[in-house]
């Protein structure tokens, strides 16, 4: 299971941000976001707020058991700016529903580049 931290980080490397950028926008140090990724620092109702509004999730995302996943597109040059959003939707959907449907002991990863069976 993912923890808190670990999906800040998966969702502040999907928009493209470093955690100087993110710590920017928050007014945080970039090494509390370091210490937030790494685990090492507990986060307030508040700050856990702030993040997600700034990374667009829900606070209720991030504090759920479930795993975020992410993905990006290797290329730019195939597809519009909105078929790209249909596709991540659909992925996005794809990967909720497996890891709703997973058993409560078990759980989906998805790897980059590989499948784990």
């Amino acid at each position: 299971m993912q923890t808190l931290g670990e999906k800040i980080k998966v969702l502040r490397v999907a928009k493209g941000m470093t955690q100087e950028d993110l710590a920017g926008k928050l007014g945080y140090s970039k090494s509390f976001i370091s210490y937030i990724e790494s685990g090492e620092r507990n986060l307030s109702d508040v700050d856990t707020d702030r993040i997600a509004k700034c990374l667009e999730v829900s606070a209720e995302d991030l504090r759920s058991k479930g795993a975020v996943v992410s993905f990006q597109f290797r290329s730019s040059k195939v597809g519009t700016d909105e078929e790209h959003r249909k596709v991540a939707q659909k992925f996005t959907d794809y990967a909720r529903k497996l890891i709703e449907d997973s058993d409560s002991n078990q759980e989906a990863s998805v790897w980059k580049g590989s499948q784990k069976r």
